[in-house]
């Protein structure tokens, strides 16, 4: 019956199918198996890290082996016709989070395993369809990527900054930051960011890199700037400072994460950030007055901050008393670019919402209350025109050891006349 169908329905059925269906297709005749292979080869996914929730989970056509998959990209050059994205990311059984011993190298096995990594994504980039290839290395002293073209994506392991004195290989990332094609980098377990930068590594505006995120980082620095000058024009910027907090300490044993060395660092590319995510919790933070400083980039469309970022009372919060105090915050507009499309804040346990038993509903708290007050200038006519999402974390949804299936999306409603 499938014959009766042109090839073109089937194209269209193949679109919506999940991955498992479209598997099953290949055994139904060569004619369907030729059409579901092109709809398997469109986007390819591998990744051997040990902890595959670490993974993205995705419907997508997932690589099982590297070997055999090398082959039949060897015997089949339709791919060519079809791929368009890819992320191969290998680790060889390394944790994900865990990071290799400073020098540690490739033995023998691993060298001959990245060496097919290398053969296949070579093979890869020769498709002519192909938008992204995203590489995750093992090591940062990889050869991979200087032996492939097109790549547009890299994750950077970084493991030689435990002690102040350490360089984390600047100059190796230099030269993985200037490939050409390269837009986005995330730099893994990054724990110390004030390492000093050698004047050789100094080099502005060598990158084309827009996109640069830190995982399971060290507090910010302005250390850091002689990095972030490597990109021309550097675009989406993302922190996620949560290291010490999933059990492991920062590199330096008393480290704290500063709203004044954060801003420092940032400002020199206030007119150039469109997205910034700071990741950073709540009680890590400590705040020297910052009121107004995110004002000033005036191309910030997507924001992530904590709620300590924003000032919401003249006292600090543990000595507020909210008892007949009239607030006194600057207004949101003043703190923030009304440039802003979506905004996204993370907030303490003191600023949820709690279940009143008698009344069978959810209650705001009394400092959820003030936050809302403040936020409710977001709808003063005329400010943030753009704006059209807000969201509001608790530090427990963020937690990365906090499993998905305990997480969940809560709407609190708030009823007052501050807010439209």
């Amino acid at each position: 019956m499938h014959s009766a169908l042109p090839p073109e329905i089937w194209t269209l059925i193949l679109e919506d199918l999940p991955t498992k269906s479209v598997k099953a297709l290949c055994l139904v005749s060569r004619a369907l198996q030729a059409q579901a292979r092109r709809r398997k080869y469109r986007t390819l996914i591998y990744c051997d890290a040990i902890n595959r929730s670490c993974c993205p989970e995705t419907g997508l056509q997932r690589i099982r082996d590297i070997t055999i998959f090398h082959q039949s990209l060897a015997n089949w050059e339709g791919y060519r016709e079809v791929t368009k994205d890819v992320s191969i990311e290998w680790t060889h059984g390394i944790e994900w989070h865990s990071t290799p011993y400073p020098g540690k190298s490739e033995s023998e096995a691993e060298q001959q395993f990245s060496d097919m990594v290398k053969d296949t994504v070579v093979l890869l980039s020769k498709s002519y369809k192909l938008h992204s290839l995203h590489l995750g290395l093992p090591l940062l002293n990889s050869t991979v990527p200087f032996h492939v073209d097109r790549i547009t994506s890299l994750r950077i392991p970084v493991s030689g900054c435990q002690y102040e004195t350490d360089d984390p290989g600047f100059s190796t990332l230099l030269k993985l930051f200037q490939i050409p094609t390269l837009r986005r980098v995330q730099l893994d377990c990054m724990l110390r960011l004030y390492c000093v930068v050698p004047e050789t590594c100094r080099q502005p505006n060598t990158s084309n890199v827009t996109e640069l995120e830190f995982i399971n980082c060290g507090p910010i620095s302005e250390e850091l700037i002689n990095v972030l000058n490597w990109p021309t024009d550097l675009q989406i910027l993302r922190f996620d400072v949560t290291y010490g907090e999933s059990g492991r300490p920062f590199a330096v044993p008393n480290a704290s994460v500063r709203s004044d060395k954060m801003i420092n660092t940032l400002s020199p590319f206030k007119h150039n950030i469109q997205v910034l995510d700071l990741q950073v919790y709540e009680s890590d933070c400590i705040i020297p007055d910052q009121t107004g400083a995110l004002h000033s980039f005036s191309r910030l469309k997507w924001l992530k901050i904590p709620r300590r970022l924003l000032k919401i009372w003249t006292e600090d919060l543990e000595f507020h008393d909210l008892q007949g105090v009239v607030d006194t915050a600057p207004p949101i507009e003043t703190q923030l670019p009304d440039t802003l499309e979506s905004l996204h804040i993370s907030i303490g346990e003191n600023f949820c919402w709690y279940h009143d038993t008698d009344a069978a509903e959810e209650r705001p708290s009394e400092n959820a209350k003030e936050l809302f007050i403040l936020l409710s200038g977001l709808a003063t006519p005329g400010r943030f025109p753009n704006l059209y999402e807000l969201w509001l974390y608790t530090e427990d949804y963020e937690h990365h050891a906090f499993a998905p299936e305990f997480r969940r999306r809560q709407d609190y409603p708030l009823e007052c006349d501050h807010t439209r």
